[in-house]
């Protein structure tokens, strides 16, 4: 009877043993787990940070370029109106002098405020994105896969640089009348000088309204279908489907004007 208390009480001792190894292994691989975790969280933190202020260079470099570009344009501005005024000159009617001077205003006036609009969505853009990049980020960290999200933000950062690059450009135009479609000579008449404005004006207008419109359902299109596409892309990962973000239009009250 001895000899089986004995024989249990070491099966016994045998078995806590193995218990114990067990738990303690246990305990182990979830504290290296959770070692793992929290530096991958670390990581995703580190490089959300480093993607927000990506952005916000990239959002400032724009900026700056764009307003070199304005006072670059509005020392072109000057000179063509001084061009405008040698032609209006001749102009014996004071009140069609003027309006030859508010036209060239108004067209120049409108590609500035249709730049200011290209501007601040593109930058809404940008901001979007960085959300949507650094949504990923968390979600690689916590291991989803996030590939289809990544090709999908980088074709986006390409279409918001194109964008970008073109209303740049546009920035740069100036809307005038061609000053050798004028003709002023001593016998010139008033009618004559206003019937030659009136067209070398409308052909501007039209240049302009037909620059303005491919930027916008050309490039600027691109730019936003793109980082819906990546939004999209990021719904799709199971897990952060209830991403919300609202992708900004083209079309605006403030583009009115061109039509």
């Amino acid at each position: 009877m001895k000899t089986f208390i004995i024989k249990y009480s070491i099966i016994a001792a045998v078995v806590s043993l193995m218990v114990l190894g067990a738990t303690i292994a246990k305990a182990e691989e979830v504290n290296s787990s959770n070692t793992t975790s929290a530096s991958a969280i670390k990581n995703a933190r580190e490089k959300m940070e480093i993607i927000r202020e990506k952005a916000n260079v990239r959002i400032g470099e724009f900026k700056e370029k764009i307003q070199t570009r304005r006072e670059e344009t509005k020392e072109k501005i000057e000179v063509k109106k001084r061009e405008l005024k040698e032609r209006t000159s001749r102009i014996k009617d004071e009140k069609k002098r003027n309006a030859a001077d508010k036209i060239f205003n108004q067209l120049n006036h409108i590609n500035e405020q249709w730049v200011k609009h290209f501007e601040n969505m593109l930058s809404k853009l940008e901001e979007i994105l960085t959300k949507v990049e650094s949504r990923a980020a968390e979600a690689a960290a916590g291991g989803k896969d996030v590939s289809k999200v990544n090709s999908a933000i980088t074709a986006a950062k390409t279409a918001i640089a194109n964008a970008k690059s073109a209303v740049e450009i546009q920035a740069g135009k100036v809307y005038s009348v061609a000053t050798s479609s004028v003709a002023v000579g001593a016998t010139s008449t008033d009618a004559a000088i206003v019937s030659q404005l009136r067209g070398s004006f409308k052909s501007s207008s039209e240049q302009l309204r037909k620059d303005l419109f491919n930027l916008r359902d050309g490039v600027m299109k691109e730019a936003r279908q793109a980082v819906h596409n990546a939004f999209k892309a990021l719904r799709g990962v199971k897990g952060i489907e209830n991403a919300t973000s609202t992708i900004p239009t083209t079309t605006t009250t403030a583009t009115s004007s061109a039509q």
